[in-house]
């Protein structure tokens, strides 16, 4: 097992801790995932993480980012007080002296404390108690620190002893600041802020005498432990008055079967969330309180019996873990004690087993009851794989891990309770009336018990998702829109960084539709694709001018595990062509119409169109788009055409000479039709004339400009005819004389301008300069005589 107590340099996350594993062929802590009850590591072998759960901590943090295992033992403060070497929780332990406090526990800004009302010896530590001795005659006083609670024991060495009425009503000075007392139904004593919520604890106290041990013992864990024979019985507590109270059964002192020495227990607890709870017929205890073992089965050796139960609760390792995530699962508890004495390490059904079985959230407030009938979730118990008993905890003295295969019932309660952060286990034995199957098993820190998950990652959560083909007014708009009927939905798909498919297309998208009433439509897995890859899938049988939401989730068909859905996604549908573009009318040679509106020679005009470009022929290679060209002269219609084409081509028509055009203004109108949706766009449409000859020419701005080395006459045409010729007429008088000068086979510019050489005929005058034009052919040169321009004058200084 990788070591997690060391500090590391960087925390790593599942993905980091995997890719390192792989990388050094070695198991990896996932150590972003450390805590106090959690151990993930990544296993390089089978590409699975193995996590350790704790009910109670294993590490605690060794203040440097980094991890130490949790010990409740205790070490020597500098002030003289004695402190517990890695706990949760702040214990102090007195060094002895005057009367005052003999131990403290503060947890969560939360403090109490129990005071001594008499000087106290030095006291005898060992690993986690430490004793101070004969604060009574005949009786010791015990403390032992745990990691989030401290326990205050008497230790009654004789029945002498016993009749102290010290020790009949043995009361402790309390100091619980900022807190006040509440007793549960259970007879708990809760610790509540003045908000009402509990911050520390005071268990039911229990007494113990000795029968069953070995006399003239010397240590205080031996003293303090409670064998397979132990009678124990409830001690009453209160707490008023700032003192805790603890009275024992007179009886129990007094009961010649009664054997010393007695051991009477109250313990302070801090509360963060119950993580351990026995309950028995007559009380419980929980975390701390509960001791070195967990005992289970039935108490049938000494008076009063009793049947036991233990219940530990862990964190799932992971938040929203799925049940196929989960590979194997298995609960491992040492067993240190069953009632014979031989044979040792029995598999003998005279020793009942003990079932393990899941259950509900364990609390504080628990008590048998709560522990039974609904307390248990639906799922079987378990039995171990092996049933053992190890023999008497004082013959034989071995110990056994016990595996409890819970990898179905961990994947039910993934299933039946997803949304729990918690799973409990239970423990109860196979027999609860048969006192051979009383057992122990080890409680002491965060080895025993252990839930130990084997798991996988799931896929990421789809990416990028789309739908295609979309319309061009569309593109980065919310929500999309596809023109067609058989859209093509896609999503990128990945698994985690840490992973890499086994064959080399692992991966499936699963897309469900839904319309608008949230009625599933489609329900389609792509191809499988690459890490990374593009899934997709066509969807047919949508609705034109409708609203559908898509979900996502990716499937490894390596593991068959699923991602999260990803967020929905939402498109629509319309069907519709764009209406066509670029609508242009051409005379019989094929020059484009000028003009405004403009205007053609021919009876026979052609017409051209672009068509639509955010259209595509769907499953085929033909022309999908018909353009159908309608002309009309008033309410008639002169002339119909159809041109086909792809998206995007230029398509062009000719008037035929069966519907030759009347001379006069039409209007052309285009629509185009997707022949595989039979759908129809808008309607494109102009106005234009037929005439007999050419419209005469429009000018204006007639101008005389001097250059550098020449003077010019410059005339604009309105609607010039690219590439057309013109003739330039010009009278040139000075009041008396008139000069007439022709310009032939002038072209205009680029911007629509004539331009003629100025050479002036009289010095020192002023004259006046009148210009007609008129067109003599069109851009082939073909003659197409207009009438005279209207007159345009200027007026020339003449140097």
């Amino acid at each position: 097992m990788p070591n997690a107590a060391a500090s590391p340099t960087e925390l790593l996350n599942e993905a980091a801790a995997m890719a390192q594993a792989r990388k050094t062929g070695m198991p990896v802590v996932v150590s972003a995932s450390t805590d106090e009850t959690t151990l993930i590591t990544a296993d390089p072998v089978s590409g699975n993480f193995v996590a350790e759960l704790s009910a109670r901590p294993a590490r605690v943090s060794d203040g440097g980012g980094g991890w130490r295992p949790a010990s409740a033992r205790l070490v020597q403060a500098a002030d003289g007080s004695w402190r517990t070497e890695a706990g949760v929780a702040e214990v102090m332990i007195s060094n002895g002296g005057p009367a005052g406090v003999v131990a403290a526990l503060n947890s969560d800004s939360a403090t109490a404390s129990v005071s001594w009302p008499e000087a106290l010896p030095v006291p005898v530590v060992e690993d986690t108690t430490a004793t101070y001795a004969e604060v009574y005659p005949g009786v010791d006083l015990v403390v032992r620190a745990d990691l989030d609670a401290v326990e205050t024991f008497l230790v009654v060495k004789t029945p002498a002893a016993g009749k102290n009425p010290k020790v009949r009503d043995w009361s402790m000075p309390i100091s619980t600041p900022g807190l006040t007392a509440k007793t549960l139904d259970n007879g708990v004593k809760s610790l509540v802020d003045g908000s009402g919520t509990a911050r520390m604890l005071v268990p039911p106290a229990v007494m113990w005498d000795s029968t069953g041990k070995t006399a003239n013992l010397t240590h205080a864990a031996d003293r303090l432990e409670e064998v397979a024979q132990t009678k124990s019985a409830p001690v009453g507590l209160k707490i008023a008055a700032s003192k805790l109270t603890a009275s024992p059964e007179d009886s129990f002192l007094d009961d010649p079967a009664t054997v010393y020495p007695v051991v009477i227990d109250p313990v302070l607890q801090s509360i963060d969330q119950t993580h351990v709870l026995r309950v028995t017929d007559d009380w419980s205890k929980w975390d701390g309180a509960v001791g070195n073992e967990g005992k289970i089965g039935y108490n049938g050796w000494t008076s009063p019996y009793y049947r036991s139960r233990m219940f530990y609760q862990f964190s799932w390792p992971v938040s929203g873990l799925l049940p196929a995530q989960i590979s194997y699962g298995e609960f491992r508890y040492t067993q240190v004690h069953s009632v014979q004495h031989s044979p040792c390490l029995s598999t003998s059904s005279t020793y009942p087993a003990v079932r393990a079985r899941l259950a509900t959230a364990i609390s504080s407030g628990d008590t048998w009851a709560d522990r039974t009938g609904d307390a248990w979730h639906p799922q079987p118990s378990v039995l171990p794989v092996q049933k053992i008993a190890v023999g008497h905890i004082d013959y034989c003295k071995k110990s056994a891990f016990e595996v409890w295969n819970l990898t179905s019932a961990l994947k039910t309660e993934r299933a039946d309770y997803a949304s729990r952060t918690t799973v409990t286990v239970g423990l109860y034995s196979d027999d609860e009336g048969n006192k051979n199957g009383w057992k122990y098993y080890y409680n002491k820190d965060g080895t025993s018990p252990v839930l130990r998950l084997t798991y996988q990652l799931t896929p990421q959560v789809p990416q990028s998702i789309s739908v295609s083909p979309i319309r061009a007014a569309a593109v980065g708009s919310t929500p999309a829109t596809t023109w067609s009927p058989t859209p093509t939905l896609s999503a990128i798909l990945k698994l985690n960084t840490s992973d890499a498919c086994v064959a080399q297309s692992c991966l499936q998208g699963e897309f469900t539709v839904k319309n608008s009433a949230g009625v599933v439509v489609a329900s389609k897995a792509s191809y499988a694709v690459a890490n990374g890859g593009n899934a997709s899938v066509a969807i047919p049988g949508l609705v034109d001018g409708q609203t559908y939401t898509v979900t996502v989730r990716t499937r490894s068909v390596d593991t068959n595990l699923y991602s999260a859905f990803a967020p929905p996604f939402t498109f629509t549908t319309d069907w519709h062509p764009d209406s066509p573009s670029e609508l242009k009318v051409t005379d019989s040679n094929g020059a484009v119409a000028n003009g405004s509106p403009p205007w053609v020679l021919s009876s026979q005009p052609g017409f051209s169109v672009r068509l639509p470009a955010d259209q595509i022929c769907a499953g085929t290679t033909d022309a999908c788009l018909q353009a159908s060209f309608v002309v009309t002269s008033g309410s008639d219609v002169e002339s119909t055409m159809v041109a086909s084409g792809r998206p995007g081509d230029v398509v062009s028509v000719i008037v035929p000479s069966s519907e030759a055009l009347s001379l006069g203004t039409h209007t052309v109108s285009v629509q185009v039709k997707q022949t595989v949706t039979q759908q129809v766009s808008g309607v494109s449409s102009f106005d234009f004339q037929r005439l007999e000859q050419p419209p005469r020419p429009a000018l204006s701005g007639l101008v005389h400009t001097v250059g550098d080395s020449a003077e010019s006459l410059v005339v604009h045409l309105d609607d010039a005819i690219a590439s057309g010729f013109y003739t330039w007429t010009m009278d040139i008088s000075d009041g008396e004389n008139t000069d007439h000068i022709v310009h032939t086979n002038l072209q205009a510019d680029a911007n629509g301008n004539l331009t003629v050489p100025w050479v002036p005929r009289t010095a020192n005058a002023e004259v006046s300069v009148t210009v007609k034009v008129f067109t003599i052919s069109d851009a082939e040169n073909n003659p197409i005589y207009s009438a005279d321009s209207e007159a345009q004058t200027v007026t020339v200084w003449m140097n």
